[in-house]
């Protein structure tokens, strides 16, 4: 074991937290995902579950390595075939022993060896609470990294992490208090915001203003969220119309009870915003423009409905 790692060894009956670390066709990431977790320094045990889902690349090779090599703490789901992104969360939540589970993927690491220890101990401190993120480095595909921060207020909910920008889901640290997944969850093309989204119905949200760890973006994650889409569309059009579908799902499960927030920020992701960038260069002018749809609900929603019309005729010429 790295000599950094202090955290105590997992006994199966008293696990306080589990590492939910999702892994497909990551080979140059895995190891350095899984070094970061084991490096953490914590007061109670640790177990690190990682749902393996059939990569193609020598992803399985690694962390079947790493659980040889450390039996008492790494346990590895080797799927038969592959989940997905959904499944893969599901199958790895309900496998998790432990009262808190940390979510990790595969192609991310954690730079804090305390991260896990603040993260818990701010939710052992704060019982209406049932999750947490921090600031995170966001390292692009060029190289480029930024901060990714919050401005969220001191206990924020649901309104909050689906229109104020939720965190990475490799800085969440979620209170395990799912018993079991709704219905329309495996249909989703991926499940971190949706996740957040169903523990903030159960308790309230928080943000620590460190950085505690590194997202990379695009990759493996990306190349997933492509698959049955047209192979012409940027990274840009792939995120957002996979986040559209996240946010009609979520938007059904709500009750429509935030139906004009979901069309400004669809209208924000889609054609609609490409037409106001090249219309204005002015910033001042595009948030004015914003707020007069959020102000106006029949206006959102017709803007919305014209937005998506074009929108589905942007693919089908693309498709001919």
């Amino acid at each position: 074991m790295n000599d950094a790692a202090q955290a105590v060894q997992l006994e199966p009956a008293a696990c306080k937290l589990s590492v939910m670390l999702k892994a497909f066709n990551q080979e140059p990431f895995i190891a350095q995902a899984i070094e970061s977790a084991l490096a953490q320094r914590t007061s109670f045990p640790v177990e690190i579950v990682i749902g393996e889902d059939c990569s193609t690349d020598r992803t399985r090779e690694i962390v079947e390595r790493y659980a040889r090599k450390y039996p008492s703490r790494i346990r590895v789901l080797a799927h038969e075939h592959n989940l997905g992104m959904a499944r893969n969360t599901m199958v790895l939540y309900e496998e998790c022993r432990g009262a808190y589970i940390a979510w990790l993927d595969g192609d991310d690491y954690w730079t804090s060896p305390d991260k896990l220890q603040r993260q818990v101990d701010f939710l052992d401190e704060n019982p209406g609470h049932t999750l947490c993120f921090h600031d995170t480095l966001i390292v692009k595909p060029g190289g480029t990294a930024v901060r990714h921060v919050s401005d969220w207020p001191a206990e924020a909910g649901v309104e909050d992490i689906l229109f104020r920008g939720g965190g990475t889901s490799s800085s969440c640290l979620y209170r395990k208090v799912l018993e079991g997944f709704p219905e329309w969850f495996p249909t989703l093309p991926y499940s971190d915001l949706a996740l957040h989204v169903l523990h903030a119905e159960k308790g309230k949200a928080a943000w620590l203003p460190e950085v505690y760890g590194v997202h990379r973006a695009g990759g493996a994650s990306l190349a997933a969220l492509a698959c049955g889409l047209a192979g012409d569309l940027s990274d840009g059009e792939i995120w957002a119309l996979r986040k559209a579908e996240v946010l009609g799902i979520l938007n059904r499960h709500l009750d429509f009870r935030h139906a004009d927030q979901v069309a400004v920020e669809l209208l924000k992701m889609g054609p609609a915003s490409s037409s106001l960038r090249r219309l204005t260069r002015s910033s001042r002018l595009r948030t004015a423009a914003w707020q007069a749809v959020r102000t106006r609900p029949r206006l959102a929603r017709s803007a919305l409905a014209s937005a998506n019309a074009f929108a589905r005729l942007v693919l089908w010429i693309r498709a001919r």
